[in-house]
C-alpha cells in the first residue's frame, strides 16, 4: 500500500501501478526476512531468540524445521521449539534466509531504478528517498 498509494495518486500508469506493488513486496519481505534472522543474532540488541523462547516459527526455524522432519514432528505433537533446538544446526538457515533477503533488496532497487527511468528521470526528491529506504533495509542489523 505505501508505495501503491502514491504512485496512483501521481496519476501513473498500470505498469508503474504493477511495479510499485512489485518494488513494496521486495522490500517488505526482505525486511521480514532480515528481522527473523536477526532474532539469532546477539549484536541486534534484539531479545536473543525472542520468537524461539515465544515457540513462534519464523522463517528461519520454518527452514529448519522443514530439514529436520523428526524435529518437525516432534513440534507438531507439542514438543517446545527450546526443547527441540540446536544454535549450531541453525546456521546454514541463517545464511539461506539472509541470502533470500539480499535477492529481496537487489529486485527492490532494480525496480525502483525502473521505475524512475521510464517515468522520464522524474521527481530525484522521492527516487533518493527510496533509495535511502532500501539501503537502510540492506544494512539492517538491529
Amino acid at each position: 500500500y505505501c508505495f501503491v498509494a502514491p504512485t496512483i495518486l501521481s496519476g501513473a500508469n498500470d505498469e508503474l501501478i504493477h511495479m510499485a506493488r512489485k518494488l513494496g513486496n521486495a522490500l517488505g519481505l526482505a525486511f521480514q526476512y532480515t528481522d527473523d534472522a536477526l532474532d539469532f543474532s546477539i549484536k541486534s540488541g534484539k531479545d536473543l531468540d525472542l520468537d524461539l523462547q515465544n515457540n513462534q516459527v519464523n522463517l528461519v526455524l520454518w527452514e529448519w524445521l522443514n530439514a529436520y522432519p523428526l524435529k518437525l514432528k516432534a513440534y507438531r505433537e507439542g514438543v517446545s521449539l527450546l526443547e527441540l533446538f540446536s544454535h549450531e544446526e541453525i546456521k546454514p538457515y541463517l545464511k539461506t534466509i539472509r541470502g533470500a533477503a539480499n535477492i529481496q533488496i537487489l529486485e527492490a532497487q532494480k525496480l525502483l531504478t525502473e521505475m524512475y527511468l521510464r517515468n522520464n528521470n522524474k521527481n530525484d526528491k522521492a527516487y533518493h528517498s527510496l533509495q535511502f529506504i532500501i539501503n537502510q533495509v540492506a544494512e539492517r542489523d538491529h
